[in-house]
C-alpha cells in the first residue's frame, strides 16, 4: 500500500512539472538599430537587401553588413547594446522573450559573427534572464551582464580565460571582458 502511494506521489509530482513547464512561451521578437554611422545594409531572409537605417527592426535570419566607415547599434532587448563594427558580417539567429506565468524568464539573443567585430554592453542589473551569445564557425561566446568585445582574427586562437575582467578566447573568435565582472568561472561554449 505505501509502495503504490508513494508510486502515485511521485507520478503527480511528475505530471504537475511538465504541466507547469508547457506554461513556459517563447515569443520571438526583433531587435532595433539604434544608430546608423557609415554604410550598412540588412539582407532579409527572404534575399532582399536594404540600407540600414535608426529605428528599423531587424528580424531573425536577418544579415546585417557593414562597410569599413560602418558602425551598427543594434538593440537585441532592453539594456542589449551590440555595436557591429566596420568591415563586418552578423547574422541574427535568434532573439526570443521565454516568459512563464507573465514574468520574463529569459530574453535570448544569438549573434553570428561571420567576419568582423562587435561590442556588447549587456545591463548587469539583468543577468539574471539575459542569454546573450555569440557564435562562430568553431564555437559560441557567451556573457551575462557586461561589456563584451568579439573579433575573427585572422589567425586561429586556442587560448581560454575566466570572464573575471581577463579575455576569453574560444577557437576564432576573440571576446574581452571590460571591466571586471562580478560572476567567477564563466567558460565559453565551444560547438
Amino acid at each position: 500500500m505505501a509502495m503504490n502511494t508513494r508510486k502515485l506521489a511521485l507520478t503527480l509530482t511528475a505530471l504537475l512539472g511538465l504541466a507547469v513547464s508547457a506554461f513556459a512561451q517563447t515569443t520571438q521578437t526583433q531587435a532595433t538599430v539604434a544608430r546608423v554611422t557609415g554604410t550598412a545594409t540588412v539582407t532579409q531572409a527572404d534575399g532582399t537587401t536594404t540600407a540600414l537605417t535608426a529605428g528599423m527592426k531587424v528580424a531573425q535570419g536577418a544579415t546585417i553588413t557593414t562597410g569599413a566607415d560602418g558602425d551598427v547599434y543594434l538593440e537585441s532587448h532592453a539594456g542589449y547594446v551590440t555595436s557591429i563594427k566596420g568591415d563586418s558580417v552578423v547574422t541574427v539567429d535568434e532573439i526570443s522573450v521565454v516568459s512563464e506565468g507573465g514574468q520574463v524568464k529569459e530574453e535570448r539573443t544569438m549573434l553570428d559573427l561571420k567576419s568582423g567585430n562587435l561590442v556588447a554592453k549587456l545591463d548587469p542589473k539583468k543577468k539574471s534572464v539575459n542569454n546573450y551569445q555569440v557564435r562562430t564557425p568553431k564555437g559560441v561566446a557567451a556573457a551575462r551582464g557586461t561589456d563584451t568585445r568579439s573579433h575573427r582574427p585572422a589567425s586561429q586562437r586556442s587560448r581560454y580565460g575566466k570572464s573575471d575582467g581577463t579575455s576569453i578566447t574560444a577557437v576564432s573568435c576573440t571576446v574581452s571582458t571590460v571591466g571586471r565582472s562580478k560572476r567567477r568561472g564563466a567558460r565559453p561554449v565551444v560547438a
